[in-house]
């Protein structure tokens, strides 16, 4: 299957999923098409500078033999905004998947046990996945990573799409934001770094991100 096919089947069915989506309950502040969703962002250009995004720089290897600055900084630019749309079709598309309240995972490192960790404010980036719940700035203390059953309405969808659809960065971390002070219902901690590794504990309780 060719790149262009794949690219086209790829839109072909995150138009059906946002077909879906739009028919749903609730509000969608995420529900938007490619095309509405770069203009709010204040163009490709300006998305590009949101997140430190060149493209003369970050795509140097698409350049051609004998290319002018210019046709290099146009195809640059088309090639940019191809990559964008696609993580953003592909998000569309993973959304349409999700059944609430949805699973997430977030690490959180304490000085000691988990006995110190804040209940009342644990943070508002999570993870779809597990294997990317990392402690990535953690100053070497206790780590743990938290289980838990999040509500649609914890999500904070805007800042959300736009960490997914980063050209460079979005698949990375499968980071789903969720909105201050919201309420979510935990249900597991697993020990990790520092702490011994022992089993995961159950349990089940509301917590606050």
């Amino acid at each position: 299957m060719s790149t262009n096919t794949l690219k086209q089947l790829i839109t072909l069915l995150a138009e059906q999923a946002l077909s879906i989506v739009d028919q749903s309950s609730g509000p969608r502040v995420h529900n938007q098409r490619f095309s509405s969703w770069i203009k709010d962002e204040g163009g490709l250009e300006q998305l590009l500078k949101k997140y430190d995004v060149y493209p003369e720089d970050a795509y140097y290897w698409i350049r051609e033999e004998e290319q002018s600055d210019e046709e290099f900084e146009k195809a640059a630019f088309e090639y940019a905004e191809n990559e964008l749309e696609d993580n953003f079709n592909r998000w569309q598309l993973n959304y349409s998947r999700f059944n609430y309240p949805i699973t997430l995972y977030r690490c959180v490192e304490t000085p000691d046990d988990e006995k110190s960790i804040n209940w009342n404010s644990l943070g508002v980036h999570w993870s779809l996945t597990v294997e990317k719940a990392v402690c990535q700035w953690g100053k070497g203390g206790h780590e743990y990573v938290v289980t838990a059953l999040v509500p649609e309405g914890a999500i904070d969808w805007a800042l959300t799409v736009y960490h997914n659809v980063h050209p460079t960065l979005g698949d990375q971390e499968d980071e789903i934001n969720l909105i201050e002070g919201s309420k979510i219902q935990v249900t597991e901690l697993t020990p990790g770094e520092g702490t011994g590794g022992e089993e995961p504990t159950q349990v089940k309780f509301t917590a606050t991100v």
